[in-house]
Parts: C-alpha cells; structure tokens; sequence
C-alpha cells in the first residue's frame, strides 16, 4: 500500500498544474463535490479494471474513451496534465484499434500500465476542475464519443466483410 500511495505521488508531481488551475481554484469556481469526484473515480477503476481482465464489452470501450476524451478536454482547458492526457488519447487509440482488428476490448502490456496511470491523472483533474469546465469537457467528449463509435464500428464492419470475403 505504501508503495502505491509513493507511485501515485510521483504520477502526480509530473502532472503540470499551470497558474490558471489555480488561480480558477482560488476564485472560487465551484468544484465537484466529493461525492462526484468519488463516482469518476469508481466508474475510471470499473472500466480499467474490466478491460485489463478481458471482461470488458464493446459499451465499456467507449465509456473508457469518453472518460479518457472528457479529462483530456479539461487538462486542455485547465492547461493541467495535458502531456499526461495525451498519451491517454494515444493508449485509446490503440485499444480501439485493437477492438476493431480483434474484437476484443484488452490493453496490452504497456497500455496497461499507462491507463493505471491515467486513472490517476484523470482522478486527480477531477480534483482541479471546476463544475463549469467539467460539464464542458463532458458535452464535447460525448459529441467525439458518437462520432468515433459510428466511424469505428463502420471500420469494423469493412474489416469482418475483408475475412469473410478471404475465407470464401
């Protein structure tokens, strides 16, 4: 335990909190409530947790890109852990890609610990973010969201027609 709470200190001293984080913070911009930010936390562990087990279904790969699209709008916006969230939007990429080429939703190796450490940097914009900005991120992240599952699920469709067309 104690080597997990010394991980997770380090995950986050390389988070770079810009002044306006924190300036938006001291204005007294209003934050999550605990019981919100403890609801993100929960659903990052459950989505990140089916998917390193292979328990995880097509829905949950894109609640987990939503969330990974949602938090990396608000580093940008926040200007707070936005290298952190870009290699998110890259592990996404890839298990997308995956899910796609194998219909499996399951991170690899690497990935996988690279999303444990993205649970972290997105448990802790929940910290940062103001209710405002969070809802922002959030309507933008599911627009992205609708528009990469059709794109994604007519890429798959071409992909199983190519097999299929191959086995003939």
């Amino acid at each position: 335990m104690l080597q997990q709470q010394a991980r997770k200190a380090q995950l986050l001293a390389r988070m770079h909190i810009s002044q306006a984080a924190r300036q938006a913070a001291k204005r007294g911009a209003q934050p999550l409530s605990a019981s919100q930010r403890q609801e993100l936390s929960m659903a990052h562990h459950v989505n990140l947790d089916a998917i390193c087990s292979g328990k995880a279904e097509p829905t949950m790969l894109w609640d987990f890109i939503g969330s990974v699209l949602c938090w990396w709008k608000a580093a940008q916006l926040l200007q707070a852990g936005v290298d952190e969230m870009d290699a998110q939007l890259e592990v996404a990429a890839r298990l997308c890609e995956r899910w796609s080429r194998t219909g499996r939703v399951l991170f690899d190796g690497p990935d996988m610990q690279l999303a444990r450490d993205g649970v972290v940097y997105m448990d802790q914009l929940a910290e940062l973010v103001d209710t405002a900005t969070a809802c922002q991120a959030a309507d933008w992240s599911q627009r992205e969201v609708e528009r990469l599952e059709a794109a994604a699920l007519q890429m798959r469709a071409q992909t199983q027609q190519k097999k299929e067309g191959q086995e003939a």
